[in-house]
């Protein structure tokens, strides 16, 4: 599809990705999450963008005869630890959804589905693929994102929105050379755009996996790289052990579709994490995405060197994994967030940080309400990658204001809500058409 039309893009009302207005209002809502608490019967005041009041315990019924906007809920800004901006497109060139995934070697063939939808989009419809994941997202009250993006795509709309942005430019080469020219684009990329950024983004690299990076590519990003953040898809599949260990299996056969050699000499015969481990990946500055194969050396090394999980709960859902090991990252305190992944691997292809907060209390009903808040805004990542999402007076507002169909935190996880305001940097990212002046 090579046309100047974007067919798959429309218009949410009550969208501005820009930020034009700063928001400035009083709120009162039934509960809050501060970043660390819930409070009841909440008080919040904003003043041209800036957090100024924030009361718990109020005397509701005297703060109903004021004017104030009535809400169910506050929270921080959802921050999504992982998406592909510029595949959101991707299901209306075709769709997803009626993939057959069969779990035996079927998420290779789901790659090279993917893999061939790229080469169908022109520049411009990417963007417009990328202004698509945007909007879901501030509909749905993120105010942070890490993309994770082939041509950092995403860079210029990310830079002129009021998101909270971290671009990944993504870098695949499983042998040379175009690993040397993948690590030199890198190179070329940093270069170019590191000067003169808006506050509100920073810079990071992404060799894609351990079964598309060259033992090369994984060491230079690292050595030439090393101040910058890093993330990289890790245990995604089982089938990501077995090429490393013993170079078998379906991902040799996807290399061998796309006329790449695996050869011995390649093989690290180590597990995915410790292959890392050793090659000095593993470190505060990395995000490993999903980890959904992890025995219990490879959750040893990860906890050990400080680096960073992100769950996709459905994505993880999609592929019909088996449970996910989030309780025993949880319990070892390694550093840990949520993500959407993109469009091409969730039911319906609509990026929602709420629809992922709803799928974790599915898979995991017993774990704190509260951790799960904090989870879902970023409050247990690491330092490298945590935002500053949480309610606290002198703040710049990154809230999201939320109705639902009952007064209880945990309700809100398990039933329907819908996002009334989010503000990002102070910033008013999506309002609610119900919401008047």
């Amino acid at each position: 599809m090579a046309s100047d039309e974007n067919p798959f893009h429309s218009e949410i009302p009550g969208i501005d990705l820009k930020g034009e207005e700063r928001f400035s209002g009083k709120v009162l809502a039934d509960w809050a999450f501060d970043g660390e608490h819930i409070l009841s019967n909440v008080l919040l005041e904003v003043s041209e963008g800036e957090i100024t009041t924030l009361q718990s315990e109020v005397d509701v019924d005297y703060l109903n005869s004021k004017k104030l906007l009535r809400v169910s809920a506050i929270l921080p800004g959802f921050f999504n630890a992982h998406c592909h901006l510029d595949l959101s497109g991707i299901n209306a060139l075709g769709g997803m959804d009626d993939f057959k995934y069969e779990f035996t070697d079927g998420f290779t063939e789901w790659l090279e589905i993917v893999r061939g939808y790229r080469p169908q989009e022109s520049p411009k419809e990417l963007k417009n693929a990328v202004r698509l994941g945007l909007s879901q997202l501030a509909q749905s009250g993120t105010t942070g994102i890490v993309d994770f993006s082939a041509d950092a795509i995403s860079l210029s709309e990310l830079e002129s929105s009021a998101f909270n942005g971290i671009i990944l430019k993504e870098l695949i080469g499983w042998s040379s050379p175009r690993d040397r020219e993948a690590i030199n684009s890198a190179r070329d990329w940093i270069e170019a755009n590191s000067k003169n950024l808006p506050a509100h983004i920073q810079l990071g690299l992404a060799p894609h996996a351990p079964y598309s990076t060259s033992k090369f590519l994984l060491e230079e990003s690292v050595s030439q790289f090393p101040n910058y953040l890093q993330s990289i898809h890790l245990c995604e599949d089982p089938g990501e052990r077995e090429l490393l260990e013993r170079g078998e299996g379906p991902f040799k056969e996807f290399l061998n579709r796309l006329g790449l050699e695996v050869r011995l000499d390649q093989i690290p015969q180590e597990s995915p994490v410790e292959y890392l481990d050793r090659l000095g990946l593993l470190t505060p500055r990395t995000l490993l995405v999903h980890c959904n194969d992890l025995n219990e050396r490879d959750l040893d090394l990860i906890a050990d060197s400080g680096a960073n999980i992100v769950f996709c709960p459905n994505t993880h859902f999609y592929f019909d994994r088996p449970a996910h090991p989030l309780p025993m990252i949880l319990d070892r305190g390694i550093p840990v967030g949520l993500g959407t992944d993109s469009s091409a691997s969730i039911s319906g292809g609509l990026l929602s940080m709420y629809e992922e907060l709803h799928q974790v209390r599915n898979f995991f009903p017993d774990i704190d309400p509260k951790i799960l808040f904090k989870l879902s805004v970023g409050g247990l990542l690491g330092e490298y990658w945590r935002p500053p999402h949480c309610l606290k007076v002198g703040q710049i507002a990154n809230i999201s204001l939320w109705h639902h169909t009952d007064d209880k935190p945990s309700d809100f996880i398990s039933l329907p809500a819908y996002c009334f305001l989010t503000v990002s940097q102070g910033r008013c990212l999506y309002k609610h058409p119900d919401i008047t002046d």
